[in-house]
């Protein structure tokens, strides 16, 4: 009765005042390590309450040299980076199971947060590496009887999480919300186990120059360019000086007196031409 109570009370400040949203972001590297962040936020009127999962939480001590805690009037953010799911098997310390039925605790093996749970493989399929991430979150099953499909149903609704996986290549293959080519979002339901997949693939230089490739590749932007302006300037300067065309300075003095007589330039031509000079020696002149 004591859990249905509590809950019944966590609904309806809930409802009167917004949502709790979990979103997580995690980001893959290149060199095989991972930066993973958790944010916690709500509104204002509602902060005490994420302070109590603050409280609830403790970093293990391998990972606390690569750990950061923020946090402001709405919102706690929790931030790991080089993780290194081969070495760093929690971020989190276990929370111990309440011996009462009234509360209920996760297990680290419901969270997102725990390397066991992800599956990391990379294939060559030539020019790429190809990469299959797979996180199977496992939700524990609760046996509070006291607490009602229908609450379990709105607390799902209250509860807003947000699984957010940011690789380094391309990804090719999802079964979350492909959101840039190099994001997904997931979005999670309470109380559900799931199996959240990405799969990107690589160039393979990508991958064996680690995080030097982007600059290797601004190093090749530059030199190419230099080489193309090089040798777009060497053929030009190779490219022979064709000397102008000789004018006839008889049919130019002609030009010149008869503009001075106040003819215009169609009438100088008309006479030109039916005098019998060539049409292009009489356009050349035309232009001095």
């Amino acid at each position: 009765m004591k859990a249905k109570l509590l809950i019944s009370i966590l609904l309806a400040s809930v409802l009167l005042t917004g949502c709790i949203n979990f979103d997580v972001y995690q980001k893959i590297k290149r060199n095989g390590l991972v930066d993973i962040s958790l944010t916690v936020s709500t509104v204002p009127e509602y902060k005490s309450l994420i302070s109590g999962i603050n409280q609830s939480l403790e970093v293990e001590d391998s990972v606390k040299d690569r750990f950061k805690f923020t946090e402001n009037d709405t919102a706690l953010k929790y931030e790991f980076t080089d993780i290194d799911f081969n070495k760093d098997k929690k971020l989190f310390k276990d929370v111990v199971q309440n011996q009462s039925q009234d509360s209920p605790a996760p297990t680290q093996n419901s969270s997102l947060f725990n390397p066991e749970n992800v599956k990391f493989t990379k294939d060559f399929r030539f020019p790429f590496y190809e990469y299959t991430y797979i996180n199977k979150v496992k939700q524990q099953e609760q046996n509070d009887t006291n607490v009602s499909d229908e609450m379990k149903a709105q607390l799902s609704q209250i509860f807003k999480i947000t699984y957010t996986v940011e690789v380094f290549g391309t990804v090719t293959e999802t079964n979350g919300v492909k959101i840039a080519s190099n994001k997904v979002r997931f979005d999670l339901v309470t109380g559900k186990s799931q199996e959240y997949m990405v799969k990107f693939r690589d160039f393979f230089l990508a991958a064996l120059m680690g995080d030097s490739y982007t600059a290797f590749l601004w190093v090749l932007g530059i030199i190419i360019v230099g080489f193309v302006v090089f040798f777009a300037a060497k053929k030009l300067r190779s490219r022979p000086i064709t000397p102008p065309e000789p004018i006839n300075q008889q049919l130019l003095d002609y030009v010149r007196a008869s503009r001075m007589r106040g003819m215009q330039d169609a009438q100088i031509a008309l006479a030109l031409q039916n005098s019998g000079w060539p049409k292009r020696e009489i356009e050349k002149v035309m232009k001095k």
